[in-house]
């Protein structure tokens, strides 16, 4: 059977985080050791810019499908269940 578009957002995602927890244990393993440090790529201010990306974006989508779900169970529309489609 086909997956839903959900299912494989969610995989999808779940990819991207263990990507990013690994690239975080090594950056962590980097920084613990001085004396390999120097010779190893700081991988910490490479992905500082990208944290609100990563982290905060992902949350904001899910809390604003969170909220349109809600105001749907109110007031069905098959416009807000298209909308809460597209922010998921």
């Amino acid at each position: 059977m086909g997956e839903t578009k959900q299912n494989l957002l969610m995989k999808k995602l779940g990819s991207i985080a263990s990507l990013l927890l690994i690239s975080a244990a090594t950056a962590v393993a980097a920084d613990a050791s001085p004396g390999v440090a120097h010779k190893l790529f700081h991988w910490r201010p490479f992905f500082a810019p990208f944290h609100s990306v990563v982290l905060h974006f992902p949350i904001g989508f899910l809390t604003m499908a969170g909220i349109l779900e809600m105001y749907r169970a109110l007031r069905p529309s098959s416009e807000v269940r298209r909308i809460t489609v597209l922010v998921l």
